[in-house]
């Protein structure tokens, strides 16, 4: 590692060695006691997550899988109702949202 360091150094990119590293690029990092193990998180995308949706989602069940084996999901019909804009408008920004986690 100290070799690829000087290199990057050599090759002009200002590095930064910190020893209390508990912050990256918005990412909460915690370490386990003996420093072999980290858990990176967003506890403010989760938050927010929660903010926006929890109210939504406090009374559904909890399922174990994202989806029902061999079930498909299909495209309602002319004559079907349609869920309106801003739902999913809502819908693709809970979707979108955990990607990012």
């Amino acid at each position: 590692i100290n070799e690829t360091l000087k290199l990057l150094q050599k090759e002009g990119f200002n590095l930064k060695i910190e020893d209390n590293l508990e912050d990256y690029l918005s990412c909460s990092i915690h370490f386990s006691k003996s420093g072999s193990e980290a858990w990176l998180g967003q506890p403010h995308l989760i938050a927010n997550l929660n903010r926006k949706f929890g109210k939504l989602v406090e009374k559904l069940r909890v399922c174990k899988t994202p989806g029902t084996p061999g079930y498909g999901v299909s495209r309602p019909t002319d004559e079907e109702q349609k869920i309106s804009m801003a739902e999913q408008s809502l819908y693709r920004s809970g979707i979108g949202m955990p990607l990012y986690l």
